[in-house]
């Protein structure tokens, strides 16, 4: 377990670094030396770091460094000794506006070739475009986008960081050598045969999503899980698109039955998902076939209420979620790891003496039958002073979390780490 855990550490895990500014005249003394000079890691020591720079995007509202975010649509790609990245960058107008590719030697951090595609003049590149998945070849790696019909700015009630139902398919191909763009296959507004795509759209009681799966040359899955029916009816829609974006299948769907709680899926293959629906309860387990047939059925034990639940991790063999025990205004979260045939494997409750900032990100074990998690905690040392700390927690058999692993700073330095992706 010891080497497999350095791994994920060293090499598996990409840091989100936040700047942060206290309220005090103490902590408003203490601005680094130097901006974004590197962060004080201690107990958790990663292999190398790197803090995102772009010069292409400085303006007089972003000085090269902030406004470049995650792109929350695709995992981070590693093959061999190389990770495959996509970031995305913000303006005040939009999270979404601009996308950012790049190639790194994941042992030194060392950057092989990256590419930037902004927002230019004219109808077709002062549009936004969201990369959306990778295909990797020795030679090739193609990047399948959704890209918008309305030009960058306009006032247009939708956006693509929050809710876009107006987009297409582009494919970008580059040189995996060099990372030098060989072609360009774009969007033809006046062509009507091809799909009209969704990024996001958040609703009053729900996110949809969209995913795009490449699966031959010319055979790309869309899936989309949304509201239908006048925003009554939570469904996950599958067809496939050539190429030009255009459908050549036939459009299957899953309804899910219980309108309750938040609803979610996870792809094993073409032919085989999981949905999961959950009631007051119980938790809902369906196995869906390539048509989104049921093919079984499986119920968790009972619940006494189920209130605020949200999976937060779904891998091929479990889930983890959490719901709250205690109240709406003192909640307390109690973590569930379960198979998909809604056998409770472990519970566990995160400690109540300290405010956790971030979304547990779990790692994928499945051989152990504890929670294992990364997160960042503040809290007040015997010092008297405010901490902020990376930690790695394991679930225990008393129905807790120990600290296998700590990186603490004080307050006053003002940055703190927030984990974004496990890989």
């Amino acid at each position: 377990m010891g080497i497999r855990y350095q791994i994920y550490i060293m090499k598996l895990l990409s840091l989100l670094f936040i700047s942060f500014f206290c309220f005090s005249i103490f902590a408003q003394s203490r601005y680094p030396l130097k901006p974004y000079e590197p962060y004080d890691f201690k107990a958790i020591k990663p292999v190398w770091y790197d803090t995102y720079y772009m010069e292409e995007i400085k303006s007089d509202i972003c000085d090269g460094y902030n406004m470049i975010e995650m792109n929350r649509s695709l995992k981070p790609i590693i093959i061999g000794n190389y990770i495959y990245n996509t970031k995305v960058t913000r303006t005040p107008i939009d999270f979404f506006t601009e996308g950012y590719i790049e190639k790194r030697n994941i042992l030194t951090g060392k950057i092989g070739w990256k590419n930037y595609f902004k927002l230019g003049a004219d109808a077709e590149t002062n549009r936004q475009e969201l990369i959306k998945e990778l295909h990797i070849s020795e030679d090739k790696v193609t990047s399948f986008n959704i890209k918008r019909f309305v030009p960058y700015g306009t006032n247009d009630p939708q956006s693509m960081g929050v809710s876009c139902t107006n987009a297409r398919l582009v494919k970008r191909v580059y040189d995996n050598i060099s990372g030098k763009q060989l072609n360009y296959l774009n969007t033809d507004l006046s062509d009507t045969t091809k799909a009209i795509l969704a990024n996001y759209r958040r609703y009053p009681n729900g996110l949809s999503q969209s995913q795009l799966i490449y699966i031959s040359e010319n055979k790309i899955e869309y899936t989309y899980f949304g509201l239908f029916n006048d925003f009554q009816d939570y469904t996950l829609l599958k067809f496939h698109l050539d190429t030009f974006g255009r459908i050549i299948s036939d459009t299957v769907s899953f309804k899910f039955p219980i309108n309750y709680n938040k609803k979610y899926y996870h792809r094993l293959s073409s032919n085989d998902f999981r949905a999961i629906n959950a009631s007051l309860n119980n938790v809902h387990i369906y196995f869906l076939d390539g048509n989104f047939e049921v093919i079984s059925a499986f119920k968790s034990p009972e619940f006494s209420s189920l209130q605020s639940f949200d999976v937060i991790a779904k891998f091929d063999s479990f889930f983890v979620f959490h719901y709250n025990i205690g109240t709406p205004l003192d909640p307390i979260l109690e973590y569930i790891k379960m198979d998909y045939q809604g056998n409770i494997i472990t519970k566990a409750q995160f400690p109540d003496d300290a405010n956790y900032l971030s979304k547990p990100l779990v790692f994928d074990f499945p051989d152990s039958t504890a929670i294992y998690c990364l997160s960042t905690r503040q809290f007040i040392a015997a010092d008297g002073y405010y901490y902020r700390s990376l930690v790695v927690l394991k679930s225990n058999d008393l129905g807790g979390f120990d600290i296998l692993k700590e990186n603490s700073n004080q307050l006053y330095e003002l940055r703190y780490v927030l984990p974004a992706e496990l890989i």
